[in-house]
């Protein structure tokens, strides 16, 4: 026990010594605790995001746990020490779960003031927030838990993060039908919801002895060995010699090649893909109203953390990976280089726009032609330029803004945080428009501004010289 509890205090005081990463945390409380409710009427969608907001954040706490240290270069030492495994990986998994709680109980807590200033969600039982929250703390300590396994078995903090995020989106489209379920107030659903929270807290319950028989079978042999595969897994080297001419196209194809050996990360692209037809359907069936503005807030706010994430992996592991120096040491210049960076992202983010749009249209026609027997429904043209115009173009900003911080920072993945703290900001004046019925004239308005910010970005990027990208390596 005292084991443990050396190894929490730990990583609290690593934790508490970052200043901007605590900074970054409370600006996203601040804003989807503050301003989120404010934009947003509903309690369901409300609450949902607090939890989507949190496993996001644990699944990048639980992959940098472990194979943080190994990328550090200082797992090798912990192991040299009396400290046991279990101990090891059990105060691990306590600061995983002591950090996403107060994150998600701050955020709640904000939003459960907010929302009842405003009067909503005034019709949702008591019970029912203390369920939700029993549910919501339940989840975190088993992803929590399957996260830390995860990242002991992962070779880098990259792999880590795409193996648990398979569970993390299943543990939370669970949580939030479970919320939508309980804060729905309609009184013939209460027992059903009830039923469902039972199950699902089973469910937990078996993952969760899963994950602690899994542990405990973990011994200092298990992280040798991926501490061995890291050691032989090369990032890729880069291809010199093109024409200069080609430069970009190099870089891209280089890129491009290396996401083909990104399996996971390409799953949970496709996992994403049917999420806003399937929140369209969700909202359907539980408000009666059949509104694609929904569909598209998600696809808008999906598709810069597609485009963002690529980015930050790609700029990010040429650090990790120390393969930036010889890449900077031949003769493509920084501005084809980031090009070629930048194309891929925003390459992926166009196909999943495509896919992901035609899917939200035509599960709002299957709806219509099966409860109205009519079908025949289209985008509008504010809707065109929200989804398209103003995706496309925030992706690029993502993009962008996610090279520029992940090159920029010492440390890339902060780049990440600050960049996705920064795109949420950009999705509240999208989520302003549909709620204000101004979908034609707020989307070119917020068009144009987005276009200014790419092209001040894109200045930006070509002043980046490579002297500042070498002290940053």
């Amino acid at each position: 026990m005292k084991q443990t509890g050396f190894v929490l205090r730990h990583q609290c005081r690593l934790f508490l010594q970052d200043k901007g990463m605590l900074l970054f945390y409370l600006g996203g409380i601040a804003i989807f605790g503050i301003l989120f409710p404010l934009l947003s009427r509903n309690a369901g969608s409300v609450f949902s995001l607090a939890i989507f907001a949190t496993l996001s954040l644990q699944k990048q706490w639980n992959a940098e746990s472990v194979a943080g240290e190994r990328e550090n270069r200082t797992l090798e030492s912990l192991l040299s020490t009396p400290l046991s495994s279990q101990s090891y990986m059990a105060g691990k998994a306590l600061f995983s779960i002591l950090c996403a709680s107060c994150h998600y109980l701050l955020m709640f807590g904000c939003m459960l003031a907010v929302s009842a200033a405003l009067g909503i969600g005034n019709d949702v039982r008591p019970a029912a927030w203390i369920l939700c929250t029993a549910v919501s703390l339940f989840t975190f300590c088993c992803f929590a838990l399957w996260g830390l396994l995860v990242s002991a078995k992962s070779e880098d903090v990259r792999a880590a993060s795409r193996r648990s995020a398979p569970a993390g989106y299943l543990l939370a489209f669970l949580t939030v039908i479970i919320t939508v379920l309980l804060t729905s107030g309609q009184e013939e659903l209460w027992f059903p919801s009830i039923a469902v929270c039972t199950l699902y807290i089973g469910f937990l319950a078996v993952f969760t002895l899963v994950c602690v028989l899994s542990m405990r079978k973990l011994g200092r042999s298990g992280f040798m060995a991926a501490e061995g595969r890291a050691a032989g897994r090369p990032h890729g080297r880069f291809k010199s010699g093109s024409a200069v001419h080609f430069q970009a196209y190099s870089v891209f194809f280089h890129e491009w090649r290396y996401l083909r050996t990104l399996k996971l990360l390409l799953l949970n692209f496709a996992i994403l893909l049917p999420a806003p037809a399937i929140v369209l359907w969700l909202f359907y069936h539980y408000t009666g109203q059949l509104d694609l503005n929904y569909a598209i807030l998600l696809t808008i706010l999906m598709l810069p953390r597609v485009s963002s994430n690529l980015m930050a992996y790609s700029a990010g592991g040429e650090k990790v990976y120390r393969t930036g120096e010889s890449l900077l040491s031949t003769p493509v210049s920084i501005g084809a280089l980031l090009l070629g960076k930048c194309a891929l992202p925003l390459l992926v983010s166009l196909f999943m726009l495509l896919l992901s749009s035609v899917l939200s249209l035509a599960a709002a026609n299957v709806i219509s032609i099966r409860d109205w027997g009519r079908g025949g429904l289209l985008y509008s043209g504010g809707q065109l330029i929200l989804l398209y115009g103003v995706g496309m173009a925030l992706s690029a900003a993502m993009t962008f803004l996610s090279g520029i911080l992940s090159l920029t920072a010492k440390n890339p993945r902060k780049g990440l945080y600050l960049s996705t703290l920064l795109g949420i900001c950009f999705l509240l004046p999208a989520l302003a428009i549909c709620l204000m019925n101004a979908l034609l004239p707020g989307a070119l308005l917020y068009l144009a501004v987005l276009i200014a910010a790419d092209c001040f970005l894109i200045v930006k990027i070509r002043h980046i010289s490579r002297p500042a990208l070498m002290k940053r390596l």
